[in-house]
């Protein structure tokens, strides 16, 4: 399985530029940088992570997985049924443009988004499927 194309810029060694993530849940912002990986099926998979004590900790994964459909290495389905807000995150800055299709499950519609891969490595890293 291999991760999405970005383009050679992977940074291994680069401290990712921490964003600030507002959550209506708490009403806090929180520092978060971006991983970014595939799910078992080779679809891309974003999680957002916040820094504990002991290092980088998952704060909640941004994207949805649907086994049905394989998408095209820059795309994925944001997770609005969890992560409420995670469609004005990924717009204000400026991480991806929506693709104007849903996936419905459920009683949500995930909107399809397509990542600027380069711009989101500003702000995370890749890692490895496990």
């Amino acid at each position: 399985m291999e991760l999405p194309s970005v383009g050679g810029q992977i940074r291994k060694n680069k401290k990712p530029t921490p964003l600030s993530f507002y959550s209506e849940c708490d009403k806090k912002d929180y520092p978060v940088t971006l991983m970014i990986t595939t799910y078992l099926n080779g679809n891309l998979a974003i999680l957002l992570q916040t820094k504990d004590k002991g290092g980088p900790d998952n704060y909640a994964t941004i994207t949805v997985n649907f086994l049905d459909e394989l998408l095209p290495p820059d795309q994925a389905y944001l997770d609005t049924n969890n992560v409420p807000e995670i469609e004005q995150f990924i717009k204000d800055n400026k991480l991806g443009k929506p693709k104007h299709r849903h996936h419905i499950s459920g009683f949500c519609a995930y909107p399809l988004y397509e990542f600027d891969l380069p711009r989101c490595l500003e702000y995370g890293v890749l890692a490895e499927p496990k």
